[in-house]
């Protein structure tokens, strides 16, 4: 997978960092970009700084914009809605250390996932998402973002330094995790999700702590991970099996050429 190559724009009252996203090109059919950082450094010429970045956005066909801040950049977030972009959420990476204190779950198996479990993962990925930025974001909508987690859990079978567990009960994969390697002693859970049929049960916190413990005979010391304030459900189990939480990003979206799911964009 291609790494984004980082690009700044600078003026009178503004700073941004920000870069094209190549791995979601495939499932826009275009081009979208984040905005990494945001400086604000005084309100007189503001407007026409970002002008600037608008127009790298017409000139590459950006359909998408995602900014975060950091929960106190409220001017930046002011400047911003005033620009055009929708608040969209919080999101939290909480953090979970002392594995050892993890113990293995005597009905669930967490093993490494091969390709026999890829099309399993996909068709998970397919039918049990319905949170996210971009299935509450009204102009992007839920089909583009259930094919974005589709892709990701995809590529997250070969791309390096990621990888995928499956979790098997009765000798059936009924959930995963993909993986982002971050050094020997530390992981970063990116997608997990459960088939509707197995909500409801606790199998979640289950699965989540068997990991934990997995992690622990890996020999990994932290594990990391993000969940939007949109996700009660996660957000909680998260927090009941000791996950602590920082404070949250601001997260904002901006459609240059107006809402992906309308058909006449310019």
């Amino acid at each position: 997978m291609r790494q984004p190559v980082m690009e700044r724009t600078s003026g009178p009252g503004l700073e941004l960092t920000h870069h094209l996203n190549p791995w979601d090109r495939a499932t826009f059919q275009g081009n979208t970009a984040s905005i990494t950082t945001v400086s604000m450094t005084g309100t007189d010429g503001a407007a026409q700084t970002f002008a600037a970045f608008r127009d790298w956005c017409l000139e590459n066909r950006v359909l998408l914009v995602d900014c975060r801040l950091r929960h106190d950049q409220l001017a930046e977030c002011a400047l911003l809605q005033g620009l055009g972009f929708r608040f969209i959420e919080l999101a939290y990476r909480p953090a979970v250390t002392d594995l050892a204190r993890f113990p293995p779950d005597p009905e669930l198996t967490i093993s490494p996932a091969t390709e026999a479990d890829r099309p399993i993962v996909s068709a998970i990925v397919a039918g049990s998402f319905q949170t996210g930025r971009l299935h509450a974001d009204p102009q992007v909508g839920p089909e583009l973002g259930t094919r974005r987690y589709v892709a990701w859990a995809d590529n997250a079978f070969s791309t390096p330094g990621q990888s995928v567990l499956a979790c098997g009960l009765n000798g059936k994969t009924i959930s995963f995790m993909t993986l982002a390697e971050r050094g020997p002693t530390r992981r970063q859970w990116n997608l997990t999700a459960l088939p509707p049929e197995f909500q409801g049960q606790g199998l979640a916190k289950r699965m989540w702590k068997a990991i934990l413990h997995y992690h622990h005979q890996e020999g990994v010391e932290e594990v990391t991970t993000a969940v939007s304030s949109l996700n009660t459900k996660s957000f909680n189990v998260l927090a009941a099996i000791g996950f602590r939480f920082p404070a949250p990003e601001i997260n904002m979206h901006w459609c240059p050429f107006g809402p992906l799911n309308q058909a006449d964009r310019v």
